[in-house]
């Protein structure tokens, strides 16, 4: 009710193009709704990378929406970036149960932004592909295992190496795991999530993300 009201006395702006009117425009909204990208990998792709699927490339309206979530409290934008993730998932060939493993992020992260972005969207995502005939369900089955530098400003091998053994495999083995997250960018995070379920016994069978980049300068 408190949203509906502030619609009411302050000015709106989309999330994605920022032009005045409703909080997601009908553009933007038909931006999300083309056919995903798919299978795409990054360049250089890490060794030990997954297949990946993505709904969208990671450019103006991806970056928007994806900060917009994550950083800034818009968490409106859960169900509609997961139902995205869910449409890449289903470029996978899944089985007809799935768990959905969200790439985590450091305690002081969640407690910073309020809220855990990419289980939210892990959660909405599993909820459209159940309803598009995949049981899927959300398990934490990573943990942080160690402190890692800020990514920002490392290139592809710097990445890797700030993330080599940040993760350990938790929980019991149990159907096939899909790796999610909202963005992928080099590929590292992805990898090393991967490799992390790998050697707790999981089958992984992929990874998806709302956006990706494809090539990254070294």
């Amino acid at each position: 009710m408190l949203a509906d009201l502030l619609d009411l006395v302050l000015p709106q702006r989309c999330a994605g193009c920022l032009d005045p009117g409703p909080r997601l425009c009908v553009t933007c909204r038909a931006g999300l709704a083309g056919p995903p990208i798919g299978r795409t990998r990054p360049t250089p792709s890490p060794a030990g990378l997954p297949v990946v699927t993505a709904l969208l490339p990671y450019d103006v309206l991806a970056r928007r929406l994806l900060v917009a979530h994550k950083e800034r409290g818009a968490l409106w934008l859960s169900d509609i970036l997961g139902e995205g993730l869910a449409v890449a998932a289903s470029a996978h060939d899944l089985p007809g149960v799935v768990v959905l493993c969200p790439v985590p992020s450091s305690r002081a992260s969640v407690r910073g932004r309020g809220h855990d972005h990419a289980r939210r969207l892990a959660r909405a995502g599993a909820v459209e592909l159940t309803r598009r005939g995949v049981h899927a369900t959300v398990a934490t089955l990573l943990q942080p295992a160690r402190r890692v530098a800020d990514q920002s400003g490392l290139d592809t091998a710097g990445r890797a190496a700030n993330l080599a053994g940040a993760f350990w495999a938790v929980g019991p083995v149990g159907p096939g795991v899909l790796v999610v997250d909202d963005v992928m960018t080099t590929g590292a995070t992805l990898c090393e999530a991967a490799r992390a379920l790998r050697a707790g016994g999981h089958q992984v069978l992929g990874a998806s993300v709302v956006a990706a980049t494809s090539r990254r300068r070294t």
